[in-house]
């Protein structure tokens, strides 16, 4: 097994430990440092995939139910994160 499947399933595991902590915490007011690396090498890889795979993108055909599935798969990522929590 390579190296890199290592760290990167131990990364994994500290991610998914802090997400769940906030998300079912009440008390926990802020996302682990973790979480957030996590989010900007996401970020980072989207957005090298995009300048540098530019060439084969604009080959590719994209169906409308890839399109609204992409779409909808954004917005809740994006409540997930950004909307607030109830206090109860």
């Amino acid at each position: 097994m390579k190296l890199w499947k290592i760290q990167a399933g131990i990364f994994w595991g500290f991610f998914s430990r802090q997400y769940y902590h906030y998300v079912t915490d009440r008390r926990c007011k802020r996302l682990g440092s973790f979480a957030w690396v996590f989010v900007c090498v996401a970020l980072s890889e989207l957005i090298l995939n995009i300048k540098f795979g530019l060439d084969l993108f604009s080959h590719t055909q994209v169906s409308p139910k890839k399109t609204s599935l992409t779409f909808n798969v954004v917005v809740l990522l994006f409540e997930l994160f950004f909307y607030p929590r109830s206090s109860t």
